[in-house]
């Protein structure tokens, strides 16, 4: 049985617009805090004049974690993925900058450990063509500009939320949880 997604449905029906960027002069530890203040595992990075120049993820924190340490130690302060079916998803856990290393909590720029293709549709690209895209390159998430602007993303999960009929997801404030972490952490820090 092949499943099909809405024949009409373009990159704009589904695109997230209100964006959360990095500068390309952001540090990774600066990142790391974006992604565990916002529950994101990714984003477009800019330079000083707003152009998209790449982006940045996760995966090119473990990479460069990896690169740093090979491997040798896997113990708390190692950032590694597990297989997310195996155990439940606490969100509030999800991306805590406890759990990578020193190394990538350092002075490191994002623009040396970005990823520098870019992945772009425009905005009447079909969601077929957009899927099939992600598919093709192995990205979770492509950027959809218009008149070499940004104006949008679309992830792997708005897809999934699209096609279950859910409402798109909106880049959110800092979680109460997050913010309750952060406290802690300042408290910690203080004694």
């Amino acid at each position: 049985m092949k499943a099909t997604i809405p024949d009409r449905a373009k990159a704009r029906d589904l695109m997230r617009t209100d964006l959360i960027t990095l500068n390309a002069e952001a540090t990774v530890a600066e990142a790391i805090r974006t992604f565990e203040e916002y529950h994101i595992s990714g984003v477009p990075v800019v330079d000083g004049a707003g152009t998209v120049v790449g982006g940045f993820s996760v995966h090119d924190v473990a990479r460069m974690d990896r690169d740093s340490t090979e491997r040798e130690n896997s113990g708390r302060g190692s950032f590694y993925m597990t297989n997310p079916l195996d155990e439940p998803f606490e969100e509030e856990d999800w991306f805590d900058a406890a759990d990578f290393s020193t190394e990538a909590m350092g002075p490191e720029k994002v623009k040396d450990w970005m990823t520098h293709k870019v992945l772009a549709v425009e905005p009447d690209t079909p969601l077929a063509e957009v899927c099939k895209r992600m598919v093709r390159e192995s990205v979770h998430r492509v950027l959809v500009m218009e008149d070499q602007g940004l104006v949008g993303l679309i992830s792997s999960f708005d897809v999934v939320r699209f096609v279950a009929g859910m409402a798109p997801a909106k880049a959110s404030a800092p979680s109460k949880a997050a913010k309750k972490k952060t406290a802690k952490k300042a408290t910690a820090k203080k004694r």
